[in-house]
């Protein structure tokens, strides 16, 4: 499994096939669900299943575990993913909810900025939240990203919020 990147507090790494269990957890959890797309239980398990099989497409943008470093236990899902465009990919992040209101998605996020831009040389990174999650938009504006419109995706408005690299660089 290829890491992606660590910090003191947690390691953001591709998932083991082992983990699909808690990633159906995660993405099944009633205080969760309203803030991410809605999916059925066999809906989740395809998508882990996809995400797996994507990392051998090899260019290091994908949807990855967040484990604590202590105790390698799963503390959420965090993703930067292609988006149509090769140099613009999509910030995104769901925690197990004893994660929240600690300032660990503040930190991710600021992490997958950082690795989106320096490692991966995007050129933007964007990110969607409903409306009413008002905690995830100000995570955004700490890890930099902007509001700038609504973005229709399925038929539903969402807060957008993007950076782009010039902007990264200037900060």
């Amino acid at each position: 499994m290829r890491i992606i990147t660590q910090t003191p507090g947690f390691t953001i790494r591709e998932f083991s096939l082992k983990e699909e269990p808690a990633f159906v957890d995660l993405f099944t959890d009633s205080r969760i669900t309203p803030y991410i797309p809605k999916r059925s239980v066999d809906e989740v398990k395809q998508l882990f299943k996809a995400i797996v099989n994507e990392y051998a497409d090899g260019t290091g943008l994908n949807r990855w575990a967040i484990l604590g470093r202590d105790d390698n236990q799963l503390i959420g899902f965090a993703m930067l993913h292609h988006d149509t465009e090769p140099a613009k990919a999509e910030l995104g992040y769901a925690l197990h909810y004893e994660y929240w209101n600690k300032g660990l998605a503040t930190v991710v996020s600021k992490v997958l900025v950082d690795y989106g831009f320096q490692e991966k040389h995007l050129k933007e990174i964007f990110a969607v939240t409903d409306h009413e999650n008002v905690p995830s938009q100000r995570v955004l504006e700490k890890a930099g990203l902007k509001r700038n419109g609504i973005l229709s995706r399925k038929e539903i408005g969402l807060a957008f919020f993007n950076i782009t690299s010039g902007e990264y660089n200037a900060g």
